[in-house]
């Protein structure tokens, strides 16, 4: 068998909108059909979908506090696309028998601090010094 031919791809993106203010005519035409085909299958297929509650930050009384919102439907559509997607690559990486490999960088010690002061603001006891050796120790392999 001869060995499998090797690129690099390069993907980009043309078009970006805000989930909380994407509408039907910033999406191709055909998405929330898509959409509902693929929560079909998987309902069809007995997939569970385990969806926890958006995240957000918000001041109130002077303090900030985390808050949880539901998933806005944008949400839901952009993650049915994005199983859909991966899917079909997986498909086509089994048929060609290769594989794909994502690197991703190591974190800096920018995004510890960020991590510290976010810590801080929330009066976590993550926010002594020790913060970023536990963060290294949970993404450490």
């Amino acid at each position: 068998m001869a060995p499998a031919r090797r690129r690099r791809a390069r993907l980009i993106r043309n078009h970006a909108v805000a989930y909380g203010s994407v509408t039907a005519d910033d999406v191709p035409d055909g998405f929330a059909e898509l959409h509902r085909r693929i929560q079909l299958a998987e309902e069809a297929r007995g997939a569970p979908r385990v969806e926890f509650p958006e995240q957000e930050i918000a001041r109130v009384d002077g303090r900030l506090r985390l808050q949880f919102r539901p998933r806005l439907e944008s949400e839901e559509q952009n993650a049915a696309l994005s199983l859909a997607t991966n899917l079909a690559v997986g498909q086509a990486l089994l048929a060609a028998r290769t594989g794909l490999f994502r690197v991703m960088p190591d974190v800096d010690e920018r995004r510890y601090r960020q991590l510290r002061n976010a810590a801080r603001a929330f009066r976590s006891r993550l926010a002594g010094r020790g913060a970023a050796r536990l963060v290294r120790a949970v993404v450490a392999p």
